[in-house]
């Protein structure tokens, strides 16, 4: 029978660093064996200079950050059972296919060199969405380990899911769970507006409340000893997440849909963000899906310029992007995505 493992994935930066010092932890928590995962592809990416070739891989290099994790996570777990890993191919492909059988898959929030803020972004974004088990992307050390783990909740089926496993780590942890819902009123001002009545967000209010009572019952009834706190928040599940995981040591959320919808696959798809400032969020995007139309609107003209410049060094054909207003543009097409804000797991 294969033995499951905690696998992260490192390439030698700090943001690797704090990856393995979390896996490393959580696999000793566990009982199970901590798995570090490599990739040729990762590092040569990672160094590409801006308009230049992608150097020579160095083997004894890549070795290197391999030993590196696996020293960095005996010399805090001196009994950790730890299994390293090289692969020649994309990182999220191999880590993806790692996920299969795993307990969890673990990676940083930002790796290392020039373009890494952008790429390896792409790379959290890609493990997260598609992994096979639980995926955490790592953005800081955990200062306090008292701190509650928390979960965002909206009762669907991926929120129960996401639940289940906040609880099993705040048990892991011995420490409290906080369950949080945002929700958000009809707004009344702006593009969006609408006639919106108190008996309206009072009854919104209510929904949001028993979601979290819902949520709050089920976790009880897994789990009577621990301590479960709840927080509901009328701004919205994004700003409300972000409030609360400023005092959690795991946040746990679930990739979803909006109200159900299903959003067009994204390789062949129009894609539009409206303030996309250097484009952070759409570089990873029009590396990943060279097929797709990628556009961005921004008044900043020394962001848009940033972001045209990494574009150039990716020689991405597929991103426009524009110091533009957005009722100026032009183009009176569908765009059937539109990126926003994106949380990351802890």
């Amino acid at each position: 029978m294969d033995i499951r493992t905690i696998v992260v994935g490192v390439d030698g930066s700090p943001a690797s660093d704090t990856a393995i010092d979390w896996g490393a932890a959580e696999a000793v928590r566990r009982g199970v064996p901590l798995e570090v995962l490599h990739t040729l592809a990762a590092h040569s990416l990672a160094a590409v200079p801006a308009g230049g070739a992608p150097p020579l891989i160095d083997d004894d290099e890549h070795e290197d950050v391999l030993d590196a994790a696996a020293a960095r996570a005996r010399a805090s777990f001196p009994g950790i059972s730890v299994i390293t890993r090289s692969e020649t191919r994309d990182p999220a492909s191999a880590l993806i296919d790692r996920s299969t059988g795993a307990e969890l898959v673990v990676v940083g929030a930002h790796g290392k060199g020039l373009l890494a803020r952008f790429l390896l972004g792409s790379v959290s974004h890609r493990v997260s969405s598609h992994a096979l088990c639980p995926a955490v992307v790592v953005h800081r050390n955990v200062g306090d380990p008292a701190l509650p783990v928390a979960v965002g909740v909206d009762g669907s089926p991926g929120s129960k899911a996401a639940l289940a496993l906040a609880v099993e780590e705040a048990q892991l942890r011995q420490v409290p769970l906080l369950i949080v819902h945002g929700w958000q009123p009809a707004p009344v001002s702006g593009f969006d507006a609408l006639p919106v009545s108190q008996e309206v967000i009072d009854a919104q209010h209510y929904v949001a409340r028993k979601v979290v009572d819902n949520a709050v019952a089920a976790a009880r009834a897994a789990a009577p000893d621990l301590e479960v706190r709840n927080a509901v928040s009328p701004t919205g599940p994004v700003l409300a997440l972000d409030a609360e995981s400023a005092g959690a040591q795991l946040l746990v959320d679930a990739l979803g849909r909006l109200h159900g919808l299903n959003p067009a696959p994204p390789a062949q798809c129009r894609v539009l963000e409206i303030g996309c400032g250097d484009a952070a969020n759409l570089i990873p995007m029009a590396w990943q899906y060279p097929q797709a139309r990628i556009v961005g609107f921004d008044l900043a003209e020394s962001s848009i310029a940033a972001g045209q410049s990494v574009a150039k060094a990716l020689h991405l054909q597929n991103l426009d992007l524009r110091v533009q207003d957005m009722m100026d543009y032009p183009d009176s097409g569908r765009f059937q995505i539109l990126p926003f804000m994106e949380t990351g797991i802890i």
